[in-house]
């Protein structure tokens, strides 16, 4: 019995596709992380919230925050810091972490998953987003809160030898890269993006309208029906 089957490859970014085609030899379609847009008013605190949202690992750099955050605190940043809470209780490093964070001022915790509304409210509140995500371990891999991020105008700090590092040395997302990677490397990061913060936060205001219809449903669904033109054209 004859099926009419295909398969598809796809990826994220271009950076996990030159990957796919050198070890490989597949030449996989690009398919945009697809999201809504949401913007939120801008606060007008005393000092500039850092946000960390999602899963809590190491290998997304949790077990950096608390020294991070107490470099900064020793150096008398005008910082606070956002943090989700959401792991399973399985890396000893992540465990240690947040023990730690749970005794520190100037941190909001959030200790849950979130509902959509209650995370785009959360994530738009802060005026940079964490992603200290291990580049061995993460390495170009593609990011829901990252691509958030930059589709509504919030400068990122990254790690170098991730996407999201690889996006800002591109221009095409706005805020500092870190390394060596470890706490002091994150926080200096940290203490060189706040006196350039305004400019950075014009630029990724600029940006973020062409980012986000990259991102958008639209473009998701274009890349899709697109693959499936090719096939019948092909036929």
């Amino acid at each position: 019995m004859a099926f009419d089957t295909s398969l598809f490859f796809t990826t994220e970014n271009d950076a996990l596709a030159e990957v796919y085609r050198r070890e490989f030899q597949i030449n996989p379609t690009i398919l945009p992380i697809a999201l809504p847009v949401f913007w939120a008013p801008r606060t007008r605190a005393k000092k500039v919230r850092l946000g960390f949202f999602g899963y809590s690992k190491t290998e997304k750099g949790f077990h950096l925050l608390p020294e991070a955050i107490e470099i900064c605190r020793a150096k008398q940043l005008p910082v606070q810091f956002v943090v989700q809470i959401q792991h399973s209780n399985w890396e000893k490093e992540t465990i240690a972490a947040e023990r730690q964070l749970r005794r520190m001022p100037d941190v909001e915790l959030i200790d849950r998953t979130m509902s959509n509304s209650e995370y785009a409210e959360q994530t738009n509140a802060v005026d940079i987003t964490l992603l200290p995500y291990d580049p061995e371990r993460f390495g170009p891999r593609g990011s829901g809160i990252f691509t958030e991020a930059v589709a509504a105008g919030r400068p990122i700090i990254a790690a170098q030898g991730i996407y999201a590092a690889t996006s800002i040395g591109r221009g095409e997302a706005e805020g500092e890269i870190f390394a060596p990677y470890d706490a002091a490397g994150l926080a200096a990061a940290i203490e060189r993006l706040l006196p350039r913060l305004s400019e950075c936060r014009t630029r990724a205001v600029e940006r973020a309208a062409r980012f986000a219809r990259h991102h958008s449903g639209d473009a998701y669904s274009d890349v899709l029906l697109s693959m499936f033109r090719a096939k019948g054209d092909a036929a």
